[in-house]
């Protein structure tokens, strides 16, 4: 019995604390806000003094102690219970050391030495107007200790290093220092000097050419990314022959009276300038032996660092934007022509829709808005800079490697820790924020293809049907159409199977597998389950060229179909397809985002339906969502030109995709979910879907079954 008895006096008290546990949940936000403005005092206090021992253990404490109580909060059963606490624990979501170094750096004015470039006096400008080994290490050594303050920094040494104004200094340097003694050189051999002065000469030549050429190596400036003498010689002697006969190629090139056209390449996520193999070099001979040639190619590498955990697709369209701006400068032109090739071309669509800047852009779309985007045009405030865009394998609609990537080793933050992790998680050789971007379903896609559709950026003489009680004039149609952007899509095989980084055959299945996706920019972009509105873009030209998706673009001869492709594309007489690709581009794929009604889906984009029962903190209120059932109705008329296949979520942004494949390309195809979750009506949504495109519907919504918005 007393054995018994003392089990029981055991029990009773746990047993009251699960009881405990188990009740609702309590509001903390008076004591949130008591804490918060606390720790406002503290910090207030240490950033007033100067080295005082006292101040800086309290803002510990404070931090620490509110850190505590969201800690708690967060982990309990239904995470916080209004917007409110979530608001307020933002402020201490990371490791103290965190917290407290980033305020070390605004306090010391450590970031002004770093950013301020063009500032007199700073370490920046400092190294910027003489990138010598001194001031580089100067430099370096700054930056390390801002580093070490920001342990969760928005870049490494690397992206510090090669930005752009960085760039520009080191290679107008080097350059200019090359130039000047290679000129010496060339002068000491030519006058006679002594033997001794010519050697040294060539010395200091050679010098300031290897270091150039190393320099230029990771460069994405205009002078680097040319595909000319320097960039195609091994040494000086050898850049000197082939300047001569650079020369006498354009000699020729203007005795034949031909035109410049300017093409710029775009490589993929992880690649780098060798991976278009002897690509860039074909297109700019590609005129040497073609007697019938009208053209020639002035052709660039656009080289970029994808390789960075920090850079995000809006950071490199800004490095592609400044090198399209100084290529057309540089060259004197008023168009260039861009091919991109799979991240490359997210990076391309990005950059095309978001060039227009004109009131209209980014505001909810309308008759109104599209005369202000005309006017626009007709006003001169802007005017096209690409003339024609080839996609090669591009991702435009995203990968599915990207979403095994995110799925396998993106790791959910650990919020209201106490410390760092000894390990951080991250993707293996690229980076977190473009990998998340090149999902299938990101918002880069969605976005992109939105902005195509409301602003008609590639097609503007669509424009006028838009735009309603405007009559065009015969003039301000042809400045429409001048500015119209020509897209070729060259896919090569859709579906393909690596294994441990090994290209196998087409058909080969294995366990070790992952399977990627290279969409085309012939979308179907739905703003409703009805089907609506379709993308804003039906013009592009597809060809199909039957490689995997490295191997597209590494031409080993001009007879290589995606060269053969591109080039007379180029030159405005695209041939027809070489070999049937009708078996490939009958493969498709659908995506789909769902969302409780009553929701702004587009301000509130997190706020959406998943597998799983998921919360999302609203400004003013928390909102619960039930898990979300998707099934694929399979009845009589159902899906009689369509197979499915392979349907995966995206937990990231919420959407929903279904891989498949239509039957008879010819002929229409869709597909019906039934769709049902706790507390809503159940509903049915009917998917149109085509051959080799993939289709959007990203605002599908549930109605609350007892009538109520959320």
């Amino acid at each position: 019995m007393r054995k018994r008895a003392i089990a029981v006096s055991l029990i009773l008290p746990l047993f009251l604390i699960g009881c405990a546990s188990v009740q609702g949940p309590t509001s903390h936000d008076k004591e949130l806000r008591t804490l918060d403005a606390r720790l406002d005092n503290v910090e207030a206090a240490w950033a007033k003094s100067i080295d005082d021992p006292y101040t800086e253990p309290e803002l510990k404490k404070a931090y620490r102690e509110m850190q505590c109580l969201c800690r708690k909060l967060h982990r309990r059963r239904g995470g916080f219970e209004t917007a409110e606490e979530q608001r307020l624990c933002n402020r201490v979501e990371y490791p103290y050391t965190i917290y407290f170094n980033k305020l070390n750096v605004e306090t010391n004015r450590l970031k002004e030495q770093l950013f301020k470039m063009k500032k007199d006096g700073t370490v920046a400008n400092e190294y910027m107007r003489r990138p010598s080994k001194e001031n580089e290490m100067k430099l370096k050594s700054l930056f390390d200790q801002v580093y070490r303050y920001y342990v969760g920094r928005p870049y490494s040494w690397h992206r510090y290093y090669s930005k752009y104004l960085f760039q520009r200094s080191r290679l107008d340097h080097f350059r200019r220092e090359f130039q000047e003694r290679d000129l010496d050189y060339i002068r000491a051999r030519a006058s006679g000097a002594p033997e001794e002065e010519v050697e040294l000469a060539g010395k200091r030549a050679e010098f300031a050419y290897k270091r150039l050429k190393e320099e230029c190596v990771d460069n994405d400036l205009p002078f680097a990314g040319e595909v000319g003498p320097f960039s195609r010689s091994r040494t000086l002697d050898d850049y000197h022959d082939r300047v001569l006969k650079e020369e006498e190629k354009n000699k020729k090139r203007r005795e034949r009276g031909l035109e410049k056209e300017v093409v710029i390449f775009v490589h993929g996520l992880g690649q780098g300038r060798g991976c278009w193999g002897d690509f860039p070099i074909l297109l700019a001979d590609d005129d040497l032996d073609n007697t019938e040639a009208d053209r020639f190619f002035k052709v660039y590498v656009f080289s970029f660092d994808t390789v960075e955990d920090s850079k995000s697709v809006a950071g490199f369209k800004n490095e592609l934007a400044g090198f399209i701006d100084d290529i057309i400068e540089f060259e004197n032109v008023e168009k260039v022509s861009i091919i991109g090739h799979s991240f490359g071309g997210v990076l391309c669509l990005k950059y095309l829709v978001n060039t227009l800047d004109c009131p209209a852009a980014g505001g909810k779309w309308s008759p109104e808005s599209a005369g202000k985007v005309l006017q626009c045009y007709f006003e001169g405030t802007f005017k096209q800079k690409i003339k024609r865009f080839i996609g090669i394998s591009p991702a435009l609609s995203g990968s599915k490697v990207a979403n095994i990537n995110t799925g396998v080793f993106l790791k959910k933050r650990d919020l209201f820790r106490k410390r760092l992790p000894f390990m951080r998680g991250g993707i293996p050789f690229a980076g977190d924020i473009q990998v998340v971007e090149l999902e299938i379903g990101s918002s880069v896609n969605l976005n992109s293809f939105e902005r195509l559709d409301r602003e008609r950026i590639l097609d503007p003489p669509t424009l006028s049907k838009w735009a309603t009680g405007r009559a065009l004039s015969p003039e301000q149609l042809e400045i429409l159409a001048d500015d119209e952007i020509k897209v070729l899509i060259v896919a090569g095989n859709p579906w393909y199977w690596t294994k441990l980084g090994r290209v196998e055959n087409d058909n080969y299945l294995s366990p070790f597998s992952v399977k990627s996706y290279c969409a085309n920019i012939n979308q179907t972009f739905l703003i409703d389950e009805n089907a609506r509105q379709d993308i804003g873009y039906q013009g592009a030209a597809v060809r199909y060229a039957g490689f995997n998706h490295f191997k597209i673009i590494d031409p080993g001869n001009r007879e290589h179909p995606s060269y053969r492709y591109a080039a007379s594309f180029l030159k405005d007489s695209l041939i027809p397809q070489i070999e049937d690709g009708s078996e490939r581009i009958r493969q498709c794929i659908s995506i789909l985002r769902f969302f409780p009604s009553g929701i702004d889906a587009k301000e509130h984009p997190d706020a959406h339906f998943m597998d799983r029962p998921t919360v999302y903190y609203h400004p003013d209120k928390k909102i619960t969502l039930p898990a979300i059932s998707i099934k694929l109705i399979k009845g009589a008329g159902e899906m009689s030109n369509y197979k499915p296949g392979a349907k995966n979520w995206n937990g990231l942004t919420g959407a929903f995709f279904q891989e498949g494949t239509v039957i008879k390309p010819g002929e229409p195809a869709w597909l019906t979910y039934e769709l049902s979750a706790e507390g809503y009506e159940p509903k049915r949504v009917r998917i149109p879907v085509k051959a080799g495109q993939v289709t959007y519907a990203p605002f599908i919504t549930l109605n609350n079954s007892v009538g109520q918005n959320i």
